[in-house]
């Protein structure tokens, strides 16, 4: 029905563009329900919209299940809204799924779907081929995110960052993955503007090129990579990419997180997921080239390339086992099913049948 592709935001400046669309995405998809009321619903993430969507459906009867409940890596008591949104869940975290049951929700994990999706579809030797990079060069993934506003902030920092590590040192070749969500056509325009910057600043023009659609391919070949902090970094723990961990925003944004006093102990997945710092994080005016070009330049060899990867070793297995997309599918139908009174054992049913 709608489009939520861009409908992302962080910070109440940003965040308050989206409450007009959304109250009315919500009003047409609470009459969308009553005229035609769905069999089941499946609620993903999105808890903005869904934990108000949910309990109206609910209203009217309608099974809701909760895959990936909102704030599913938090390892605390989930709130009466959480709880009040479905009638089952599946949490792609282990510690969260206990904390539902305790709480008196019927909940599973299944494993981390991201085990199944993080592969490449082709080989590094055809990756590096086809964006154009040397094959015997160290491969250094720059993934600036998905929103317009982070690649814009958080890119031209990276692009410094690699024009100073190609100064220092040979055989480095940087990816940009870009989202789709995000124009090529903007993205090569803020490299250019970057690397005039760099070159202003007497460095020298880094072997880099832009990658539409591949943040897989990048991840999983690359020797080290900076990431926004976000999802890709949850994809490059999976991947066993060392990282360093970027966050920068508009003066806005800044000004808005010292009135409010906001104080994030951790922005990247696998630091959240350990409690730890496991992966260094630049945030704001931290994350400059010359900050994230250091980091980087330790994860290429040593024992700080070592011990990060042990620890994303360690972090990885909590997510296990993988298989988990085939598992949920089979999970919902079959408590689909017994919510409706209907048994049937999936040991003995064809997968093309369901």
């Amino acid at each position: 029905m709608f489009d939520t592709s861009r409908s992302s935001a962080i910070g109440i400046v940003q965040a308050s563009k989206l409450i007009l669309p959304g109250l009315v995405i919500e009003r047409k998809a609470q009459q969308r329900a009553k005229n035609s009321p769905p069999d089941l619903a499946v609620a993903v993430d999105f808890g903005a919209f869904n934990l108000r969507i949910a309990p109206y459906l609910r209203s009217l009867s309608i099974p809701v299940a909760y895959w990936f409940p909102p704030g599913s890596w938090r390892r605390t008591t989930p709130s009466e809204r959480i709880l009040s949104a479905a009638d089952y869940f599946i949490s792609p975290y282990p510690w969260y799924a206990e904390s539902l049951r305790e709480a008196g929700a019927n909940a599973d994990f299944l494993g981390h779907p991201l085990l199944d999706q993080v592969r490449p579809k082709l080989t590094r030797d055809d990756f590096m081929a086809r964006m154009g990079l040397a094959q015997d060069s160290e491969l250094i993934a720059l993934l600036p995110g998905s929103r317009g506003h982070e690649v814009q902030y958080i890119l031209p920092v990276m692009i410094e960052a690699a024009a100073i590590l190609a100064q220092r040192q040979q055989r480095l070749t940087f990816v940009v993955p870009i989202s789709d969500h995000y124009s090529g056509d903007e993205a090569s325009t803020l490299v250019s503007a970057a690397l005039r910057s760099c070159a202003s600043k007497g460095l020298p023009k880094p072997d880099i090129a832009l990658a539409k659609a591949s943040t897989q391919e990048a991840i999983c070949h690359a020797k080290a990579a900076a990431v926004c902090s976000g999802s890709a970094t949850l994809e490059a723990l999976i991947a066993l990419t060392p990282m360093v961990i970027v966050y920068r925003g508009s003066k806005m944004m800044k000004l808005e997180y010292r009135l409010r006093r906001v104080n994030i102990k951790y922005m990247g997945m696998p630091n959240i997921l350990a409690d730890a710092p496991i992966a260094t994080e630049l945030r704001q005016d931290e994350a400059t080239g010359e900050s994230i070009a250091s980091n980087l330049e330790l994860l290429l060899e040593g024992e700080v390339r070592e011990r990060q990867l042990g620890h994303l070793a360690d972090i990885r297995k909590m997510l296990e086992p993988a298989g988990a997309l085939d598992r949920t599918a089979d999970a919902l139908l079959a408590w689909f099913l017994r919510s409706q009174g209907v048994g049937r054992d999936l040991s003995t049913a064809g997968r093309s049948e369901q």
